[in-house]
């Protein structure tokens, strides 16, 4: 939310809503990969920090709070995620172009924590929904 420095008694303006995307996710043990899918929000402040949430929902249910920064269309991340269904929690690390529309963000991932005993590495991409 931007206020003007001066501008005393003025309402803050809103923040205009997080843009919606679909996910796509293939990641798994090696020859074993799966595609998850499910839906993300994705916003990048005035300092390059990424907020979010993501939530995959098939085959199973990941719950995530993006973070990490985008600096010259490329995010670097490092944050928490949780697999609900099975109880357990995980790290997502991973690297993504993002264009300056943003319209389709893709990237790499190496999944690891508790619910990934042996590491794992994958690729995304967030796709843009039309708005409605």
């Amino acid at each position: 939310m931007l206020v003007a420095a001066g501008m005393v008694g003025m309402s803050a303006q809103t923040p205009a809503p997080e843009a919606v995307y679909d996910v796509s996710l293939l990641a798994g043990p090696a020859g074993e990969e799966g595609i998850y899918t499910g839906t993300t929000t994705f916003s990048v402040d005035a300092e390059g920090m990424v907020t979010g949430t993501l939530a995959i929902v098939s085959p199973t249910t990941v719950r995530a709070k993006l973070a990490g920064r985008v600096d010259t269309g490329e995010w670097a991340f490092e944050y928490p995620y949780a697999m609900t269904d099975q109880g357990c929690l995980g790290v997502l690390t991973g690297t993504a172009k993002v264009p300056a529309d943003k319209k389709v963000i893709s990237g790499s991932v190496a999944i690891g924590g508790d619910c990934a005993p042996e590491p794992m590495n994958g690729t995304f991409t967030f796709t843009l929904q039309a708005k409605k």
